[in-house]
């Protein structure tokens, strides 16, 4: 659960290192020390490396946006295409 790691300190390292044996990943964004928020600008560094252990363990699995409001799912898909679209412009 990266939201929730990363609401509580885990760092990022330690919160991929078994991502090869993961196949479903909770994520949401962190404001204000609450979870279960939009992902956005604070989660833009996270996400980034995300996407690159992703690819980089061929990852198969369920990411599920923990969020629940319509606004900050709303919020997080657009923080998402952000994120892929500028991942396939620098083929990293």
């Amino acid at each position: 659960d990266i939201g929730h790691g990363l609401l509580h300190g885990v760092v990022q390292q330690e919160l991929f290192a078994d991502i090869h044996r993961v196949r479903h990943i909770h994520y949401h964004g962190i404001r204000g020390g609450r979870d279960h928020q939009a992902l956005g600008p604070e989660q833009q560094v996270c996400s980034k490396h995300l996407v690159d252990v992703l690819r980089a363990n061929d990852f198969r699995g369920v990411v599920t946006l923990e969020v629940y409001r319509s606004a900050d799912l709303a919020a997080s898909l657009q923080h998402i295409d952000e994120i892929w679209l500028d991942y396939q412009k620098h083929e990293r």
